[in-house]
């Protein structure tokens, strides 16, 4: 894959100094008298590097885990090892990536 040449820096974007010196450049085009190319660069930078929010956050489903939560998790495990996290999860109410987390020591109670 080619990569374009980038003077010896990092190849990481740094999004935001991008974008401030292509409005130093719009600046610069308006000083000129390019009205017209100043606002279309502004109009690309507003358009094309921000992160547009489409759409809100899902609702949390779980409960928050508190040291009762953790406590009931580690009580419920003990008394039914049979148990998957799903149907130990499904019965303090919290996902079974959380109850793995509190039997993998992760949570303190």
């Amino acid at each position: 894959m080619c990569m374009p040449r980038n003077s010896g820096r990092s190849p990481v974007s740094n999004i935001p100094q991008t974008r401030d010196q292509l409005f130093t450049f719009a600046e610069k085009l308006r000083a000129i008298g390019l009205e017209e190319m100043a606002d279309e660069l502004e109009g690309i930078i507003n358009d094309g590097m921000y992160r547009h929010h489409v759409k809100e956050r899902a609702p949390t489903r779980s409960r928050k885990m508190t040291p009762m939560v953790i406590r009931m998790i580690k009580l419920l495990n003990r008394q039914h090892p049979e148990w998957s996290t799903q149907e130990v999860g499904e019965k303090v109410g919290v996902n079974p990536g959380r109850v793995s987390e509190v039997l993998a020591g992760k949570w303190d109670d």
